[in-house]
């Protein structure tokens, strides 16, 4: 949860190596996106442990930020506070610690639904492309697989392209 989706959580579960955004949408996640997500906790550095609990002022009370990460079976739970100069108030649910990280740190957790969405148009196997069609106003190539590694270009065929080629020349 977070500034964006202040009503529902950002849900992700992988599934082999593949992960799908399940809440608040149901997407395909951006695997780079995601990533870097994980990344962002398996690297979670904190920059001062607190020696009590910190004072309403902090915002724990109602998180800004809220990141609950399932690891072997087992829920961790970390909320952020408010930001004041650069820094944010964070707890480990569950725990007496309490600790001050930069506002650049909570920021990783901030992004939009949007922006864990598969950025790819096609969800293709290249082997699997058996024949190409680029259709330009005034010209169209095909491009059709002969085996493994070699294409046939089927249009504009040899002879276009050699008037072509002379009608250009000087």
């Amino acid at each position: 949860i977070n500034e964006h989706t202040p009503d529902a959580s950002m849900v992700f579960e992988r599934a082999g190596g593949e992960w799908t955004m399940t809440a608040p949408t149901a997407q395909k996640a951006d695997s780079q996106a995601v990533k870097e997500l994980v990344s962002g906790l398996r690297y979670f550095r904190v920059t001062d442990f607190l020696a009590e609990k910190p004072g309403p002022e902090a915002g724990l009370e109602t998180p800004s930020v809220v990141v609950k990460a399932t690891i072997k079976g087992e829920v961790a739970t970390l909320n952020f506070g408010v930001e004041k100069d650069s820094k944010v108030t964070g707890h480990l649910v569950g725990s007496d610690l309490y600790f001050t990280l930069g506002s650049w740190t909570k920021n990783k957790f901030g992004k939009t639904p949007a922006d864990y969405q598969d950025k790819a148009v096609m969800a293709v196997d290249p082997a699997l492309i058996t024949k190409v069609e680029l259709i330009h106003v005034d010209e169209t190539a095909v491009l059709e697989r002969v085996n493994e590694t070699s294409w046939k270009q089927l249009l504009p065929t040899a002879m276009e392209w050699a008037r072509r080629m002379m009608n250009l020349a000087p």
